[in-house]
């Protein structure tokens, strides 16, 4: 039995899709496909694995599938730390850039194996689900690449197998479809992130079909087009029983284009009914169990029968993924803190219309608040309407529903949001969210499609990270969940008596009731001045930290200098500009802790031969003095937030990435990175080039930018606090 449990913080810089990677311990894969979300230097998510290793040394190896590059951006993989059997593993820090960076590490066991008659490490077996009855434990399983069905049906009730190769060009989510034979859908909602020309995803569909001609539907469900891109999806080849099948592929570039091809049988039906479902793989996703605990960040392991999941998950829970060589896990499970399976009360989706429930609608203020309520949950919501009926949802805290049916008209398209204030009096420590969709239909297209979106949420005012999530219906995606944690005691309120000050020294005469944000860069820094990105910041700042005044300190050739690298500012004129400026400040601004914004320079990635030792040194000089200024502060009360932005051309991106992760862990230092304009749902259209990827970001990268950067600068402000 697995007596052994490997976790594994990973991160990525994202770059058209999520950065996947495959896991060995000594030269055995453990599970199959993994892929990671999180944006390296803010957050981390976590993979699980189990296994039973002996006593000594053991090495692990992580083999990253997907790495890309070109000149709009680059997509890599990290490994944060490790920790094995509870013990955090030394050197477990990883920097994958390309397949062929350093991606091992060393883990020490030290218990021997259990006894040979114990249940072998399911890493290389795949035992069959839970209702059936389970082998003998001295009997080894041959390993396998299916599932047994899950019931006590013969295994040969399953004879034929079709395999899909699919892509898609993904914009803003992946590519999403179900698979129907003869009009009959195959197993739940698949999706493919592989970049379509480059590389395909594989689903493969298992089923009983008699002998003849069999029409493959696959329906495109949320095809999506706008000025900033177009998401489409590919059929690349298919093969039926291991035969090649002619002429299956198929361009579907919206939900109207060709879908359908033939598959010829030459075998009779069995008489053994085939299997409810099928067995889909993209490398990506697999929805745990309704019963596992829906991981929030800070993942508990679950049972050990829990399925994998590492993303947007759809595919239903009796299949088994495969993505060409690896051999599904069934004890491991990787979580990302995003994706939560719906509760098993959830009604899924059908795309027929059910009638509204009984319950009045909400229209932005209907709470149902307990008399007396000292604590407030804030919901932001948003909807894509269809059929003139709004997106309602229920909330529940700790499995008990609050209020009733609530409603939102606010146009997600539009980022508009809606607030909830969810009223209640709950006691101190982590208490469970579950917002459930309940009016979901789908017309057949993209523009007639209901969702619902959560946009973000706060707890008494503090805003509870990482819980924004498209909700988008059917079986696998009607819910959000995720947690907030009451204190035992309540903080006391901030100072706000200047203290003494020690003879020769100064000090922060406001405390923690002013709060600078300082942005810096060249172009980038002034369009989102310019473009109003800052004061979305500020405006998200304040609503999550009420009764402390936000001061933006910004400013087109004051902190900001167009066209200019920032390693010459000192000899070019701007770092003296800068210098005066902010000297000139109010003297209860400059005693303010301020947090530094840094939106890197793109002329600094243009200079050929740009080492991270230089642009270090340039930083922490630049920095040493900024500090002088406001007050002769320390790091600890002046951090930096570094912003890289995805520049298409430069070849010294590298450099000032790496010198940006060293100072980030840098104690003395003080700074995080957050990757927040770096991503695909930044669309640089803002020139000179044409089109998307530009240079400069236009106004809705200013929103979304100042509208993203209020979670790690509110992380930067709560650990100075």
């Amino acid at each position: 039995m697995a007596s052994d449990t490997l976790l594994l913080k990973v991160s990525e810089t994202v770059y058209g899709a999520p950065a996947q990677f495959t896991v060995s311990v000594d030269g055995k894969q453990v599970g199959s496909t993994y892929q990671t979300t999180a944006i390296h230097g803010w957050k981390s998510d976590t993979v699980t694995l189990t296994g039973d290793w002996d006593k000594g040394e053991h090495t692990v190896q992580i083999k990253y599938l997907n790495d890309f590059r070109d000149a709009g951006g680059d997509r890599n993989l990290f490994l944060d730390s490790a920790i094995y059997d509870g013990v955090a593993v030394p050197g477990a820090r990883l920097n994958m850039w390309s397949p062929y960076d350093p991606n091992t590490f060393k883990v020490t066991d030290t218990t021997a194996l259990a006894p040979a008659t114990s249940v072998p490490p399911p890493t290389t077996t795949t035992p069959p689900p839970t209702t059936t009855t389970p082998p003998p434990t001295t009997t080894t399983p041959p390993p396998s690449t299916t599932e047994p069905p899950p019931s006590t049906t013969a295994p040969t009730a399953t004879t034929d197998t079709l395999v899909l190769k699919v892509s898609a060009t993904v914009y803003g989510a992946a590519a999403q479809f179900t698979v129907s034979v003869d009009g009959v859908q195959v197993g739940g909602t698949y999706q493919t992130t592989a970049m379509h020309g480059w590389k395909s995803d594989t689903v493969t569909l298992k089923g009983n079909w008699d002998s003849g001609d069999h029409s493959v539907s696959i329906k495109f469900l949320n095809d999506f087009k706008d000025a900033g891109g177009d998401r489409n999806l590919y059929l690349d080849s298919a093969t039926y029983n291991g035969v090649a099948v002619p002429n299956a592929k198929l361009d579907m570039w919206s939900a109207y284009d060709p879908h359908v091809f033939k598959i010829v049988d030459t075998t009779a039906l069995t008489t053994t009914p085939p299997p409810p479902t099928s067995t889909p793989s993209t490398g990506t996703e697999t929805p745990p169990p309704t019963t596992t605990t829906p991981s929030t960040g800070t993942e508990t392991p679950p049972p050990p029968t829990t399925t994998p999941s590492t993303g947007t998950e759809t595919p239903p829970t009796t299949t088994t993924p495969s993505t060409g060589t690896e051999t599904p896990p069934t004890t491991t499970t990787p979580s990302t803190g995003t994706e939560t399976p719906p509760p098993t009360t959830s009604t899924p989706s059908t795309g027929t219309e059910t009638p509204p429930p009984t319950t009045t609608p909400s229209t932005g203020t209907d709470t149902a608040p307990t008399t007396g309520a000292p604590d407030h949950l804030t919901l932001r919501m948003s909807e894509q309407a269809y059929n003139n009926i709004h997106a309602q949802f229920t909330v529940t805290v700790d499995g008990k529903q609050i209020g009733g049916t609530y409603t939102t008209t606010a146009n997600h398209a539009n980022k508009a949001s809606e607030t909830f204030d969810i009223a209640g009096d709950w006691g101190p420590g982590t208490h469970q969210v579950n917002v459930h969709f309940t009016n979901d239909a789908y017309g057949g297209w993209s523009g007639a499609d209901r969702n619902l979106y959560l946009d973000g949420a706060r707890y008494n005012g503090t805003e509870i990270m990482g819980v924004a999530k498209a909700i988008t219906g059917g079986t696998t995606n009607s819910d959000a969940n995720f947690t907030f944690t009451e204190a035992a005691a309540t903080a006391p309120p901030p100072v706000t008596t200047t203290p003494t000050p020690t003879p020769g020294t100064t000090v922060n005469h406001d405390g923690l009731t002013d709060l600078n944000v300082l942005i810096r860069g060249q172009s980038n820094a002034f369009l989102l001045d310019q473009q109003g990105g800052d004061d979305i910041l500020k405006a998200e700042l304040q609503k999550a930290l009420p009764g402390v005044k936000i001061n933006i300190i910004d400013g087109e050739n004051k902190t900001e200098f167009s066209g200019t690298a920032f390693t010459t500012w000192d000899t070019n004129g701007q770092q003296k500009k800068m210098h005066d400026y902010l000297k000139s400040l109010p003297a209860d601004i400059r005693d303010n802790e301020t947090i530094t914004v840094w939106m890197h320079n793109e002329t600094d990635q243009g200079i050929y031969g740009l080492t991270t030792a230089q642009w270090k040194q340039e930083v922490q000089a630049d920095a040493a003095a900024i500090r002088e200024i406001f007050d002769n502060q320390t790091a600890e009360s002046t951090p930096y937030l570094f912003v890289p932005i995805r520049y298409p051309y430069g070849s010294s991106f590298p450099a000032i990435r790496q010198g940006m992760e060293e100072l980030s862990t840098d104690s003395n230092f003080n700074a995080k990175i957050s990757w927040v304009a770096y991503g695909p749902n930044i669309t640089m259209t803002g020139g000179p080039e044409t089109g998307p990827n530009g240079s400069h970001i236009g106004g809705s990268d200013s929103a979304t930018i100042g509208r993203d950067l209020a979670a790690p600068v509110l992380d930067l402000y709560h650990a100075i606090a």
